[in-house]
């Protein structure tokens, strides 16, 4: 899946990128996300789900055995990477705040308290 994304991330970094309709250019940082979201145990999913649509009984022992620990990496992957995503976001920061904004924000918050002050 990484290789995948790093493969064709130039289409979507370009300066005229493909896919796009209104030539929206993908930062890295943005390709990292994407990269760190896909990483859901896709391929367990998908041979999990090919041994169930496989319905030869000579493999039903090594069916369940194999369903359980398919489950079990899925359960594991979903677990681990939804735990993991905001810390990654956090340290990553695709989109820094601008000084300014925050400077706006921090003046609307302190005008709220300061109107929740007189009405308390």
């Amino acid at each position: 899946r990484g290789l995948s994304i790093g493969m064709f991330s130039w289409l979507f970094t370009r300066k005229t990128p493909l896919f796009t309709h209104d030539r929206y250019v993908l930062t890295y940082k943005e390709l990292i996300i994407c990269w760190f979201g896909g990483l859901r145990g896709a391929v367990g999913l998908a041979l999990g789900l090919l041994v169930v649509i496989t319905k030869n009984e000579a493999y039903s022992d090594i069916r369940q055995e194999l369903m359980f620990y398919v489950a079990g990496i899925v359960i594991m992957t979903l677990t681990i990477n939804g735990m993991a995503i905001t810390p990654f976001y956090k340290w990553l920061d695709p989109f820094p705040e601008d000084s300014k904004k925050r400077e706006l924000r921090e003046e609307r918050i302190q005008s709220a308290m300061e109107y929740l002050e007189k009405e308390t």
